[in-house]
């Protein structure tokens, strides 16, 4: 799947910040395994989501809108685009 945003308009959105339709996930790594964020823990975004007009999860950004992203060679995804619609 392409993700449907430029460059720009996600550097525009991380300077933005998160609101009801945007929501940023950071992921801590002990080792070679999430330590925190599993994939259960976004459950609660993805069902917002789908209670209101859709929205976009991105994993890999903090709260703040840094993006320390995710190894690949953890075998875990480096970037996740999760559009939910209603």
């Amino acid at each position: 799947m392409t993700m449907p945003y430029s460059d720009d308009q996600l550097r525009s959105r991380l300077r933005l910040g998160e609101d009801s339709g945007w929501e940023f996930k950071e992921v801590e790594f002990r080792g070679d395994r999430p330590a925190r964020h599993h994939r259960d823990d976004w459950a609660d975004e993805v069902a917002a989501f789908a209670n209101a007009s859709g929205g976009v999860l991105l994993v890999g950004v903090t709260d703040a809108g840094g993006v320390p992203g995710m190894s690949r060679s953890s075998g875990v995804i480096g970037c996740l685009e999760l559009p939910t619609r209603t």
